[in-house]
């Protein structure tokens, strides 16, 4: 489903088609590749990576009872709204779709600019959430102390609508036994 292996030559080229070649970031705009699915290129730090934005009806598979365990189990029994959007990111070179979202599978060249990173992610999911506004929430599931870190930061930026939308952080993930940051648009 988010793979970075199932994704046409066409999505690619829509992602990145834009990106001038002297660019040392680069965001596009959102692409759906299929209903409830986005995907957005993002250029930084020399690398490729594709954001993906997937629906909780097509994380399911449509399956309500599938989707209400996972929220029981990891997320405090909290369905998101079907039309929310879970968030994750890849290198578009990764071929190894069960470690495509591992952190140490995408780690940048220089560690250092990984508030750089946020920013960047920070201005896509803006860029996204003013494409697709009646998107309700935003969902990012930490894999890292890393990232947890940085999405925690992203709330503080969200708040204040510096970036043409605002969001308020609804909740986080519990700390024995994980789940999500959600972004709720306010």
């Amino acid at each position: 489903m988010l793979s970075i292996t199932s994704l046409s030559q066409t999505s690619i080229d829509l992602a990145f088609g834009d990106r001038p070649a002297d660019a040392d970031t680069f965001h596009s705009r959102p692409v759906e590749i299929i209903p409830g699915v986005e995907i957005m290129g993002l250029h930084f730090d020399q690398v490729d990576f594709v954001i993906f934005f997937a629906s909780v009806a097509v994380m399911s598979a449509g399956d309500a009872a599938f989707a209400q365990m996972m929220a029981d189990e990891f997320n405090r029994k909290i369905l998101p709204p079907s039309g929310a959007r879970f968030v994750k990111f890849a290198r578009l070179d990764a071929t190894d779709d069960n470690s495509m979202f591992r952190q140490s599978s995408w780690q940048l060249a220089n560690p250092h600019r990984l508030r750089g990173f946020q920013e960047e992610l920070e201005f896509a999911l803006s860029d996204h959430a003013v494409a697709f506004p009646l998107v309700p929430e935003y969902l990012f599931t930490p894999t890292t102390d890393k990232l947890d870190r940085m999405y925690q930061r992203m709330s503080v930026h969200f708040a204040t609508g510096e970036l043409g939308v605002t969001f308020a952080l609804k909740y986080a993930p519990d700390s024995d036994i994980g789940g999500y940051y959600c972004y709720e648009r306010k």
